[in-house]
């Protein structure tokens, strides 16, 4: 029983409470209901009249509203009354800082844009406003109020040429209204169904702006139109289908913008909005003198007067004027109030902001101090580590090449010196020389001399390879006088060993390093000369692609020398055969110019190594 009345109690008492707050809300609604007819036919007077007494309603009730104030504001927007706009913009946001509320914040932000627009257009401090707005919006996860003020981030970019972040910015925002669930928002019945057709709207004067796609301006005008056609907002599609007979106009579609001229008129008409009567009567003034019709033009004239004359009333101005004073005066005797506080808070704030501000940049400066002198030791030691790798590894190169050296020396290039000592020691001992002995034995001391001073060329060949001092320098090369000057020196060391050298030139010019070209030439023949003592070389160099092919009548290569016989670079290894020290030539100087060299047994005996150069 208890329990019963308990309950009792809460319904009798709770129901009216309950029905108080829905009968305010339906004030509210039916009041901004009002407040946006009055708008579209641009009894502004009315509608501030409305705003007035609502808000005067919600503050003795404890309720006061920032978006009311920015409505009002956006009255005197439209009036072009900046000043009274930027004060009822303040008081808003005031409000809106006091509840956290984010979205009311962007509004304003962007607000603010907009009067700074008109005062400065296209200045980067609209640009500020706009991106603070969005993100403002986009921290409250709002994505139709963020496609708004994507649309103005867009039109903006356009404006001041950007068209690449005028697109980005206006794929994002049609990609927002096209999100489900716009009409759960909250504010769905008062102003976030008019975002659609706003962005659709932006979207197609950014293109009638850059003249590129006349096709997708008429798109997105026509998408506005459906969006119209879907909320159910009659007096904006009278508005946007005259814009649509402008566009027309614009594209000489004279078909199309007189029909779309009639649509609006029809429109209107039904519904009985005046002033889209009015738009679309100028619009049909403008399509009959673009025609040459003058006749209907002056009747279109006369009709666009009548209705601008019956809806224009010179004296809403000065009843405007008088009710916004009356509305400041009441107004700013709170604002006093409010300032006086704000004052002091601001002050309060300001020293606390100052005090942490000073603590934040003294911490900044010493964190900043050290990471600098940490990253100059880091820099100091790593460039120190580099040199003394670099150091070390040429120190080792070093070593190694005159370890190498000496190897060679001790063997190969002693070899023919030995020759010549012998050779002159026995000549000398011999008293009685015939000539032909005598002749024979300067022969063989000169086969010695040129091929020690062949080895001892190409061992310095190979050291400057070794040390890359060798540089390769690529040029035009004359590939017959090259051979021909290469042949001369060799000339005396085919003679000795009876060598026949046949060359077959196809190549007159190859771009490659000429005195690399020159060391694989002459070493390839000089090993061939070595085993084909009384036979015959054939030299062939074709062109398209540079191949050097040197064939011989030797015994050939044995198998286990062959398979490894470009991969060796041990100089010890080289040094103790005494036989491979051109062909190793051969092989780093193939290597440094980016080409290909192998060899291969010629089945009826002899052998061919080939080098193929890069294109």
């Amino acid at each position: 029983m208890k329990n019963f009345l308990l309950l009792s109690a809460v319904f009798i008492f709770c129901r009216p409470l309950e029905a108080q707050q829905n009968e305010d809300q339906d004030l509210v609604a039916r009041t901004l209901e009002r407040v946006n007819q009055f708008k579209i036919n641009n009894q502004n007077d009315s509608a501030l009249y409305e705003l007035t007494t609502l808000n005067r309603l919600l503050i003795s009730d404890g309720r006061e509203s920032g978006y009311i104030y920015i409505e009002m504001g956006n009255i005197y927007f439209l009036l072009k009354l900046d000043n009274m706009a930027r004060t009822f913009y303040r008081k808003a946001d005031e409000l809106f800082h006091q509840h956290n509320d984010l979205i009311g914040q962007s509004i304003v932000l962007e607000n603010y844009g907009s009067l700074f627009n008109r005062e400065h257009p296209n200045n980067d401090t609209v640009r500020y406003y706009f991106e603070r707005a969005l993100a403002l919006q986009q921290k409250a996860n709002d994505p139709f109020y963020s496609a708004h003020s994507l649309r103005s981030l867009a039109l903006f970019y356009s404006y001041n040429d950007n068209s690449k972040a005028a697109h980005r910015l206006l794929n994002q925002a049609i990609r927002s209204v096209r999100k489900p669930g716009i009409k759960k928002h909250p504010r769905y019945a008062w102003d976030v169904q008019f975002i659609p057709q706003q962005v659709y709207l932006t979207a197609s004067e950014i293109y009638r702006y850059e003249k590129k796609k006349p096709d997708s301006a008429e798109y997105f005008l026509k998408e506005a139109i459906r969006m119209t056609k879907i909320y159910g907002i009659e007096a904006h599609r009278v508005r946007y289908t005259t814009f649509l007979s402008t566009y027309y106009m614009e594209q000489r579609q004279y078909p199309k913008a007189l029909k779309a001229i009639r649509e609006s008129l029809a429109l209107a008409d039904t519904i009985g909005y005046v002033w889209g009567k009015v738009g679309a009567l100028q619009a049909l003034k403008n399509y009959y003198h673009q025609t040459k019709d003058k006749v209907k033009e002056t009747e279109a004239a006369y009709n666009y007067l009548l209705y601008k004359d019956k809806m224009y009333n010179e004296n809403n101005n000065d009843e405007l004027i008088v009710m916004t004073n009356l509305i400041l005066q009441y107004e700013n005797e709170r604002e006093i109030e409010r300032q006086q506080i704000l004052i002091k808070e601001k002050e309060r704030v300001n020293q606390y902001q100052q005090r942490q501000n000073y603590l934040l940049l003294a911490i900044t400066l010493v964190f900043a101090l050290g990471l600098l002198i940490i990253v100059i030791l880091y820099r100091r030691l790593q460039l120190k580590t580099k040199l003394a790798e670099r150091y070390l590894s040429e120190l080792e190169t070093s070593n190694d090449t005159m370890r190498n050296l000496l190897s060679v020396i001790s063997h190969d290039v002693r070899a023919p010196f030995n020759s010549l000592l012998g050779l002159s020691k026995i000549t000398l001992m011999e008293s009685a020389l015939s000539n032909e002995a005598y002749r024979e034995r300067v022969s063989m001391m000169h086969d010695a001399s040129a091929k020690g001073l062949i080895l001892l060329d190409n061992l310095l060949q190979w050291v400057a390879v070794q040390r890359d001092k060798a540089l390769i320098v690529k040029e035009d090369v004359d590939v017959p006088a090259l051979i021909s000057e290469t042949l001369n020196e060799l000339s005396s060391v085919a003679l000795t060993q009876n060598v026949t050298i046949e060359k077959n030139i196809e190549a007159t010019h190859v771009t490659t390093d000429r005195n690399a070209l020159k060391v694989i030439v002459r070493n390839l023949l000089t090993n061939a000369i070595k085993y084909s003592s009384g036979k015959k070389i054939v030299l062939t160099i074709s062109a398209n692609p540079t191949i050097i092919s040197v064939t011989d009548q030797g015994p050939g290569i044995p198998p286990d020398i062959l398979e490894g016989l470009f991969t060796s670079r041990d100089m010890k290894k080289v040094a103790a055969k005494g036989s491979g020290l051109g062909l190793l030539i051969v092989t780093e100087m193939v290597v440094k110019l980016g080409g290909d060299i192998h060899a291969q047994n010629l089945v009826e005996g002899g052998a061919r190594f080939e080098v193929q150069l890069p294109l």
